[in-house]
C-alpha cells in the first residue's frame, strides 16, 4: 500500500513536469508539426502515466480510510499521512475528471 501511494505520487509529479517541459516550448509561432509532436507526446506518454497513477492512487487512497488497513500496512507517521493527503487531492482531481468525461460522453453520445 505504501509503495502504491508513493509510486503513484512520483509518477503524477513526473508526468506533470515532463508535460510542462514539452509544452513550454510551444508558442503561437511554433510550427504545426512541432506542436503536433508535443500533442502526440501528451497523448501517448503523459496521459497514460497519469492514468497509471490514477489506477494506483484512487483505490489505495479510498482503502486507507479504514484504520485496520492503515495499521495492517504500517501506514503511520507524518510522512505517510502527508503522502496520503496529497494522493487524496490527486484522487479527487482524477475522479472529477472521470465524472466530467462521463458527463460529456452522455451529452455528446445521446445527441442532447
Amino acid at each position: 500500500m505504501r509503495t502504491l501511494q508513493l509510486l503513484g505520487l512520483v509518477i503524477a509529479i513526473f508526468a506533470g513536469f515532463i508535460g510542462y517541459y514539452f509544452l513550454s516550448d510551444v508558442e503561437p509561432d511554433t510550427s504545426a508539426s512541432a506542436a503536433g509532436a508535443a500533442g502526440l507526446f501528451l497523448m501517448f506518454v503523459v496521459a497514460p502515466a497519469l492514468l497509471f497513477s490514477a489506477v494506483m492512487v484512487v483505490p489505495s487512497s479510498i482503502a486507507l480510510f479504514w484504520p485496520q488497513v492503515r495499521e495492517g500496512n504500517y501506514f503511520q507517521g507524518k510522512f505517510w499521512f502527508a503522502i496520503w493527503g496529497c494522493n487524496c487531492l490527486l484522487s479527487s482531481g482524477y475522479l472529477f475528471v472521470a465524472v466530467y468525461i462521463f458527463y460529456l460522453w452522455l451529452k455528446v453520445g445521446n445527441g442532447n
